[in-house]
This record gives C-alpha cells, structure tokens and sequence, in this order.
C-alpha cells in the first residue's frame, strides 16, 4: 500500500508514519534521526517516569524490554505499555461523563461525547499499536533476523483519518551470500499475524491478572484477535491470470509448493479452509466480553471498565480462549487456558496442527507473578513441540531433525525500591533448540531481553 510521494531530495511526504531501521523516523514529513536502541531506552524511562505511580499491587504487568533483533515479544509489551501510558494520562487530563442512570436526552449525548472521546485516546492509539506490532515487530523482526538491512516500513492513520493499514518492504541481506530457505519465506509471511497474536495473548494474561477488562484494552484486544481472521476474511480467491496479492495469499501458494517439493501429492490447503478454520474465533468470550464493555459497558453507561468475565471455581478464575495461528507447516489451533488466583495467573496453551500436510502439536506453559518475594519477582515461559523438519537457510542450507524441541525463558523482576509497588527491572533469560515458536527465532538461540516494569 502506497505512504504518500518521494520528493525531488527523497523525503516520503504524506500523512503516514515511516519507520527506516538505520535512518530515523518520518512523521508527516518531518525527519527523526535516531538508532531503535536509542528511541526504545528514551521511551523505556520516559514510560517509567509516567507509570511508576501506578504500578500493579504485587509487580508489573507492563515491561519495556530490549533485544538485538527487536523482537515480536518487545513489541508487545513496549506497545502495550505505550498504549496504557497514553490511556493513563488522557484519563488525567480529559473528563468523562457517567450517566448510567441518565435522562432520555442526556443519555444518547453523553454516549456520543465518550464514541468521540474513545475514538481520539482509544481507535487510532489501539489502530496505530496492531498495526505497528504487525508491520514493524512481525515482519520486520523476521527480517532482521535473517540478515536483512535497510527495510522499509509504513504505518497509515487509519480510516477515516488515512488510508489504513501498511507495509512492509525488506532491504537487501548481509552478507549478501546468505540464502533464504522456503520455510523461512513462509515464516515472512506470517510474522505479521503472529505478531498481533502474541499481543492478543499477552493483553489476555495482563488482564486476568488485574481482574478488569476497560473499554480501551478491549478495543486494543478486538484489534490484535481480530488480525488473523480478518486478514483472511479479506483475502481474495484466485481466479484468472491474476494472482491475488497479500500474505495470506502467498502464504498458500508457497505452503503448497512446499508440500509438492517434499512430495506430498493430492494435499492442498485452500483459502476456503483457512476461512473454515478461522471460525474458531467465534469460541472466543474475551471477543464479546470485550465488545459488551465497548457498547453497553463505555459507550452507553459510562464506565470505564468492568470485572472480567470468567469461571469461578475454588477461588480460581478460569477463562478459555480459542484462536487459530499460522505455521511454516500448516495452520494451527490455539487452545488458552487461562487461570487466576491471588493476582497470579498460569495460562496452558495446547496447539493442534492442521493435519493437512504434517501432523505436528504442542505444549506452552506462562505464568504471571508465580514466585513473589521482596527482592525477585520470577516467572516462567516454557514452551514443547513436536514439529517435522524445519530447513533453515545460511551460507548452507540445512534442515534440522524432526520431533520434539522446546524452550524455557525465565522471566525476573528485581524491585528498585523497597517496595513490590515500586520501578522494577526486568531480565528475561532463556534458550530455544531449532524450530518453530511464535515470537522467536527459528534457529536455536540464547534468548536474553532486559528494561523497566512498572
């Protein structure tokens, strides 16, 4: 999707947000020029002065984590954390009217100040965040994992105010003898999806932890959920000549010539399944928890937020949470469980692979505020697969062994202050074997991020 046009001195004009990884930053025409690492350590303490004052009860929900690549996982949570900073203050400095028991009149007029009101500090903020996570932290992270430099990215205001939507354009590989398997093509393609839905997973957990879903983060939510399937519901079918655009569509086309390469014969998957598959979505109730507090909840009664929907069983709250994902091997089903007591939360997710081309499954297992003390807040990300080969590229190419793989990230946070209130450091310590997981590297890694919770 086009930004706008280059000038005579090459500068992009236009009402659009373009990011370039070496270069700076260009805001309606106006030119930044800052490192990333720069731009996210100056946000890091910006948002850490802001949000320092009202930090969780036992420790942060909200982290601002670095790494080199700038990864899926720290968009996420800076995003986030962007986005409820900016929430944080526009409830300071801008009033709201609640009139749950209004007249016929004042009603519907109250109801239009908070559509306009919601509209301002929560649709283009929640808009400009998913497709930010999409473009620059989904593509954008792949590509800077494979050796790619001098990409090009454009984040539209969205409608009415812009285009909508964006892109992203990869630069050239260093070093240039590098090659790109057709796994790691695929997992181009979907990294944009599998970006928005790893801040819908974690915008889930934050908030079963805090027990209340508001009208902003269920916008933001309805947004990250609502990026693979609709992504897909907007696709084109292939008809004529003329091949239909996009990643979904290239996504198929290179899945099913993968599947011919490794012999699979009579085996396709069409948009038509992925369509069906999507439908999964519909057993979602975050969607329509978050959809109620939008309409009834914000919108018409006036307040801000609500108590989570969930099942209570024991004291324990218990949400499931139902959603489809993208593979280099096929789609896949997401099954959440999310459970929560004492501001903690244990979340299990049992992935089921399409059974199309490869039968493959696994096991992920995340905590929120599992170990507390005064002194280290820990937390664990595990993660069991069982996936055929994955052929990742290099100087050689190479497949790695099919079966079982995994990964363990263990996840602190050191408190600045005597307090559990207070600023707290944050250090994510881990490693992955080769294969597939959303939000990291395909190849083995060491895995380390550092930043500020709050």
């Amino acid at each position: 999707m086009s930004c706008g046009t280059l000038g005579d001195d090459g500068v992009r004009m236009g009402l659009s947000l373009s990011i370039w990884e070496h270069s700076g930053m260009l805001v309606k025409g106006f030119r930044i020029r800052t490192m990333r690492w720069t731009l996210i350590l100056t946000l890091a303490a910006a948002l850490s002065l802001i949000c320092v004052a009202d930090s969780s009860a036992i420790g942060a929900a909200q982290q601002l984590v670095y790494d080199y690549d700038c990864s899926m996982s720290v968009g996420s949570s800076g995003l986030a954390a962007l986005y409820d900073a900016l929430g944080d203050l526009s409830e300071a400095v801008v009033p709201s009217i609640a009139d749950p028991h209004g007249s016929p009149i004042a009603k519907p007029i109250g109801a239009g100040y908070r559509a306009l009101l919601l509209s301002a500090d929560g649709y283009v903020p929640a808009y400009l965040t998913r497709v930010t996570q999409h473009e620059y932290f989904g593509h954008g992270a792949r590509y800077r994992e494979f050796g790619y430099v001098d990409s090009d990215y454009c984040i539209n205001l969205p409608p009415p105010l812009g285009e909508g939507g964006g892109w992203a354009r990869r630069g050239h590989i260093e070093p240039p003898h590098r090659r790109l398997s057709l796994d790691e093509e695929l997992a181009i393609q979907i990294a944009g999806t599998e970006a928005t839905n790893l801040l819908g997973s974690e915008l889930a957990l934050s908030m079963l932890s805090s027990g209340r879903l508001s009208a902003r983060d269920g916008l933001l939510y309805l947004q990250a959920a609502g990026g693979l399937p609709g992504y897909i519901a907007i696709t084109e079918s292939e008809s004529g000549a003329t091949a239909p655009s996009g990643d979904i569509a290239q996504y198929i086309r290179n899945l099913n010539l993968a599947a011919s390469l490794e012999g699979s014969v009579g085996s396709a998957l069409t948009l038509d399944d992925l369509k069906r598959q999507s439908m999964i979505a519909l057993l979602n109730p975050l969607v329509y928890a978050s959809a109620w507090t939008i309409g009834h909840g914000y919108l018409w009664s006036g307040r801000r937020d609500a108590v989570l929907p969930a099942v209570r069983v024991l004291g324990v709250r218990y949400l499931p949470i139902a959603r489809l994902a993208l593979t280099p091997f096929g789609s896949q089903y997401c099954l959440e469980n999310l459970l929560s007591w004492h501001h903690r939360v244990l979340r299990v997710t049992v992935l089921i692979g399409d059974p199309t081309f490869h039968r493959f499954w696994g096991l992920d297992l995340r905590t929120m505020n599992l170990w507390v003390s005064k002194k280290v807040i820990l937390d664990l990300d595990l993660r069991l697969w069982h996936q055929p080969a994955l052929v990742l590229g290099g100087s050689n190419v190479r497949a790695n062994r099919p079966g079982l793989g995994g990964s363990g990230i263990l996840r602190f946070r050191f408190p600045l202050g005597r307090e559990l209130r207070s600023a707290q450091m944050a250090l994510h310590l881990g490693y992955k074997t080769d294969g597939f997981t959303a939000g990291e590297t395909l190849a083995s890694d060491l895995i380390l991020r550092v930043g500020f919770a709050f």
